[in-house]
């Protein structure tokens, strides 16, 4: 999640891409279905070793495809009239009423009685992913880490646009190749620091442990994480600056499945991030041609859409709700008809949890206090032209 990004509205060929707002649900649900893995209740052993092992790379998908994600739709939706500090406020407004909000209900159904005052604040400001230890930046609610990530990307990108979109159009390839090379050396650079505390990495193989150090670095350090957002950045100058070949959507998403199936079995590091980057790097322009291009599918339905709108609300309440279910269920192994109907539970209460937020606390913050008065009625000019080149 990740913090998602809100897709605006511009006119001409940007009006609205609502097939990239749908993707935003399918990638939320990857991290639910991850974190339902883990949670303790879910433990009649067989069934949560079975679903565990299918499962337990979703998350970083999902986390992935929102950074990549955040680094397109801004780069997308770039005004030109726009100031750093109203954009850094449209931001701040963005995410921080939704942490607020589930924080406060994290700590008063559990983190209470476990997370320390200062581990508490250190969340609270989301800058808890700055320090290599995995109990704090997941203490309290757990997906905010990703947003301490995300307000770094925020803060830094009117500096970074400013100089990528300098980059020459025929140079974008190149840039964004070198950037997912960069991502994929991420592992091989995080076995330079140092090997100990151990820890078992999560959904890891059983015996395999790796460093504490290692783990921060690949999957929770902001200006690590950062290389997917800029490569984001580029999809969109690719695509803004005509540079984008058209690809059916089936191809990126044969090739994430694929990339998914080698993350189960590759070395803990690289299975994070690097191994399914690339699919992910194609499947949001892809998406997103969908809309320029006029095309209709199965995303543009109007409950998906729903769904990718509400699903920043879902990140960020869904573990919550696990954690009131996991003080509700205190008996011992359940059975897998019992855990799937559980798992399906926890679903359909998160959403409705997630369409409450979305309608009465992000939806009216954000148009109220979003941005100034004036900037509400202001014409919103794309920052660059946009075109697809057109493959016969």
């Amino acid at each position: 999640m990740p913090a998602p990004t809100q897709i605006q509205e511009s006119r001409g060929p940007r009006a609205r891409l609502s097939s990239l707002t749908s993707m935003r649900f399918f990638a939320a649900l990857l991290v639910f279905f991850c974190h339902a893995g883990f949670v303790a209740f879910f433990n009649q052993p067989s069934y949560r070793d079975d679903f565990t092992s299918l499962v337990n790379k979703s998350g970083a998908v999902g986390v992935s495809f929102f950074f990549v994600l955040s680094g397109f739709v801004l780069a997308w939706s770039a005004r030109r009239d726009d100031t750093t500090p109203r954009f850094w406020r449209r931001r701040l407004f963005k995410i921080y009423p939704m942490h607020l909000v589930t924080f406060a209900l994290a700590m008063a159904i559990t983190a209470w009685a476990t997370a320390a005052w200062d581990t508490s604040l250190l969340n609270l400001f989301l800058v808890q992913t700055w320090l290599p230890r995995a109990d704090i930046a997941n203490m309290v609610n757990i997906p905010s880490w990703s947003l301490s990530c995300e307000l770094f990307f925020y803060l830094s990108f009117p500096l970074l646009f400013s100089g990528l979109r300098r980059i020459r159009a025929q140079h974008l390839w190149r840039w964004a190749i070198g950037v997912t090379a960069a991502i994929a050396l991420v592992p091989l650079a995080a076995r330079l620091l140092p090997g100990a505390p151990l820890m078992p990495p999560i959904g890891g193989p059983v015996g395999n442990p790796v460093s504490q150090w290692e783990t921060w670095f690949v999957y929770a350090f902001p200006p690590v994480r950062m290389l997917e957002f800029v490569l984001g950045i580029l999809m969109a100058l690719i695509v803004l600056n005509g540079r984008w070949v058209r690809l059916p959507l089936w191809v990126p998403l044969v090739l994430a499945a694929g990339a998914y199936a080698g993350a189960l079995h590759a070395p803990y590091g690289f299975s994070l991030v690097a191994v399914t980057i690339v699919p992910v790097a194609l499947v949001i322009p892809a998406t997103a041609a969908l809309d320029i291009g006029g095309r209709s599918s199965f995303l543009q339905n109007r409950v998906l859409v729903l769904l990718g709108e509400i699903s920043f609300a879902f990140y960020m309440v869904h573990s919550v709700v696990m954690a009131a279910f996991g003080r509700l269920i205190t008996q011992g192994a359940l059975g897998s008809w019992a855990t799937t109907g559980l798992i399906a539970l926890n679903l359909v209460v998160s959403l409705a949890v997630s369409w409450v937020l979305y309608t009465y606390v992000e939806r009216p913050i954000m148009k109220r206090w979003g941005s100034p008065r004036d900037a509400r009625q202001a014409v919103v000019e794309p920052a660059v032209e946009s075109r697809l080149v057109k493959v016969a």
